[in-house]
């Protein structure tokens, strides 16, 4: 499963700008486009006029940030325009998806372990079992 987010981008505050947003969502298309085409990371590195590998992944985690030239050029080497590049609907539809997926294994955990939600029919200790102290973890 492709996640959106990798632990480094989830780790980083949510984007407080239009800029921050719009980095976002063209690291995500690069990165989407790149894989589709099969292409490596390497392959940017002369589009995005950076000398290393490294370089290239921490533009693509958000760590450093774009040129409007350097996104031209990569765009021009994916064969797809800016426009497609800054589109943020497919990130939108990815993080629609992850958010159900989520759902769906919290649902399929709180059935597992009988968790309910937090309705108020949390179940209590009856008084018997707190008479004998018997409510008490055994690290207690």
């Amino acid at each position: 499963m492709r996640t959106l987010l990798s632990a480094d981008q989830a780790n980083q505050a949510p984007p407080d700008t239009l800029g921050e947003y719009t980095e976002r969502v063209l690291n995500y298309n690069v990165d989407a486009r790149r894989k589709q085409l099969k292409r490596t990371q390497k392959s940017l590195m002369q589009p995005m006029g950076v000398t290393s590998e490294g370089a290239v992944s921490q533009r693509l985690k958000g760590i450093t940030h774009w040129s409007l030239i350097s996104a031209v050029n990569v765009a021009q080497s994916l064969d797809t325009s800016i426009e497609k590049l800054l589109d943020d609907s497919a990130m939108k539809m990815e993080i629609e998806r992850q958010a159900v997926a989520l759902r769906v294994q919290l649902d399929q955990i709180n059935q597992m372990t009988g968790n309910k939600k937090a309705t108020g029919d949390t179940p209590v200790a009856s008084g018997e079992l707190l008479r004998l102290g018997l409510n008490q973890r055994p690290s207690d």
